[in-house]
């Protein structure tokens, strides 16, 4: 879904010359991942209000991305994978600091 949303987009800017044809490969991609990063992002924040800390977010990334962009991790093979994995680590998070 986020796949196709993000090739729809892209080519929807390309159609209006926004962006080059040529360049809409790389603009999907960079939509997919500011569309997946924000689903994942909002999702942490709804489970923060649901442990009635909904600043508890702010902590947990800054010390996750750091800790993703040099140290690597699991990468799921769909991006519904990736969220649901994001949200089980998350909420597990949020269960050991209570």
């Amino acid at each position: 879904m986020i796949h196709n949303i993000s090739r729809s987009l892209a080519k929807r800017w390309a159609a209006r010359g926004v962006i080059k044809e040529s360049d809409v490969e790389l603009y999907q991609y960079g939509l997919e991942l500011i569309i997946s990063t924000g689903v994942n992002i909002f999702i942490m924040v709804g489970i923060s209000s649901a442990f009635s800390r909904p600043f508890i977010v702010v902590p947990y990334l800054l010390g996750f991305i750091p800790l993703r962009l040099f140290a690597g991790g699991y990468h799921a093979k769909s991006h519904l994978f990736c969220v649901l994995f994001n949200t089980a680590v998350y909420s597990v998070s949020c269960l050991i600091a209570l």
